[in-house]
Order: structure tokens, then C-alpha cells, then sequence
């Protein structure tokens, strides 16, 4: 049953978080293919669930596996939500941080204002969740040598932080 999937990516997210990257991969892969089984790749839930595994493939050093997870979730979202979807974000995120790993700054920087694009389309210029976003692009700029964009984002993201969380939150 569906139910069942939801519970072993749950799992495998925990282990994730408590630094357990094969028990993590391995309920991951269980919801992946439990999912499989009933919708048959035609759900949202299918890219969802190629989107974490592939988090983890990355985490654990295998970033070819983890990049081909991610891609393949963010096409599968793209079929059911078009191409300006928050859906895709997630994908978008970690596709840019594969390709920061990798080395390939382009790339990263390309999936990075994807999303940017889509969380201003949907949240708006002040919306929290657009921070990492902007952090994320800033970065990239930065590794470029271009520090007066990487100056820009980083200070659009502090201004974002600033507003919704005050001046003494630890964030």
C-alpha cells in the first residue's frame, strides 16, 4: 500500500538525519520501489521519492546515481505539474548542489535560478522559503570570482531573514 511507502521514506529520511546514509538508502529505495509497485511511475509521489534517494546516492559520494535520481524526478514533475511548479524546487535544489560538488558552477547556478524563478512566481519577493535560493546563487557567484553578485544575493537573502525573523533570531 501506498501508506506503507510514506512510512519507509519517513524512516529513511530519520536515518538520514542521524547520519545513517545505508539504512537511510536502503528504506528510501524500499518506498521507492513498494510505490512503484502500485502507481507504476505515474505519481507525484514517484518523483518525490527519486528526488530523496537521489539526495542520499549524493550524500554517500555517488554523485553520477544521485544526479540521475534527481533529474529523473524533476521530469516526472515537470509531467504532472508543468515546468513553473514549486513541486520542483526540491529537484532544482539538489541538482544545483550535485552540480556545485561536481564542479560545474554553471550548471549549479542554472538550477539554482530555476527555482529562484519559480519560489518568486508562487511566494512572492519576501517569502522565507526563497532564502536558500538566494544563499545558494550567492555562493555559486562567489566560487565564480563574481563577488558582486554573489554580495547581491547574499544580501537579498539576509533582508528576507532580517524581516520574517528579526535581528536576534540565531538564524
Amino acid at each position: 500500500h501506498p501508506d506503507i511507502a510514506k512510512y519507509y521514506d519517513s524512516i529513511g529520511s530519520l536515518w538520514d538525519k542521524k547520519g545513517d546514509l545505508d539504512k537511510a538508502l536502503e528504506n528510501c529505495q524500499k518506498a521507492l520501489q513498494m510505490s512503484m509497485k502500485f502507481y507504476r511511475e505515474a505519481h507525484p509521489d514517484i518523483a518525490k521519492l527519486y528526488n530523496n534517494t537521489g539526495w542520499i546516492w549524493a550524500k554517500k559520494g555517488n554523485l553520477d546515481k544521485g544526479l540521475e535520481n534527481c533529474q529523473k524526478a524533476l521530469q516526472m514533475s515537470m509531467k504532472f505539474f508543468g515546468e513553473d511548479h514549486p513541486n520542483l524546487t526540491a529537484s532544482y535544489h539538489n541538482i544545483g548542489l550535485i552540480w556545485d560538488i561536481k564542479g560545474n558552477l554553471d550548471e549549479a547556478l542554472e538550477n539554482y535560478k530555476n527555482a529562484l524563478k519559480i519560489e518568486l512566481k508562487f511566494f512572492g519577493e519576501e517569502h522565507p522559503d526563497i532564502v536558500n535560493s538566494y544563499n545558494n546563487i550567492g555562493s555559486i557567484w562567489s566560487k565564480k570570482g563574481d563577488l558582486d553578485n554573489a554580495l547581491e544575493n547574499y544580501q537579498k537573502a539576509l533582508q528576507i531573514k532580517l524581516k520574517s525573523l528579526g535581528e536576534d533570531h540565531p538564524d
